[in-house]
């Protein structure tokens, strides 16, 4: 059985959304080492990608590097440095535009952004955002109006990242 183009573009977009959340700390080497592997059965391949998809999943991470640089290259892909400020921005972006798709909730999102970055960074209009939500019966807001200026605050990351241009 041949892999579809949809089935490849599903794995590319799952290696890109493992590598954004690699790089603020939330994924591990296997999910990257994985990610590889489910490119390879989706039909893309290349010798760098080969070589990533046999890193051990026991790798120590900052070892990854030169595989996962070199296959990254191969596939077209390019990413800031890791727990850069422009790599927050790129995760911060992702998860905004799951809250924009529906797959996330705005509380889901504003707590998200409040345990990744607490009141620092490209997250912290929302990790205020996130106290409203506990302070709603001392603030005269409703779950809506939060959920209404969280939505608001995840256009405007989105819209942002879009007319940025990248790495």
């Amino acid at each position: 059985m041949n892999p579809t183009p949809a089935a490849q573009n599903m794995a590319l977009a799952a290696m890109r959304d493992v590598v954004v959340f690699w790089n603020v700390g939330e994924r591990s080497v296997a999910d990257i080492v994985y990610a590889a592997c489910d490119l390879l059965v989706a039909g893309i391949d290349g010798p760098a990608l080969r070589e990533l998809a046999a890193v051990s999943v026991d790798e120590i991470e900052y070892e990854l590097g030169d595989p996962l640089s070199a296959a990254l290259d191969e596939l077209g892909l390019s990413f800031p440095p890791r727990y850069s400020d422009a790599a927050e921005c790129e995760a911060l972006s992702a998860m905004a535009a799951r809250a924009l798709a529906g797959t996330i909730t705005p509380a889901v999102l504003a707590d998200w952004a409040h345990t990744t970055f607490s009141h620092y960074g490209a997250g912290r209009h929302l990790s205020f955002l996130c106290d409203d939500y506990t302070l709603l019966d001392y603030n005269g807001n409703t779950t809506e109006d939060v959920d209404a200026e969280v939505m608001a605050e995840a256009r405007r990351i989105v819209s942002h990242n879009e007319s940025t241009p990248g790495p």
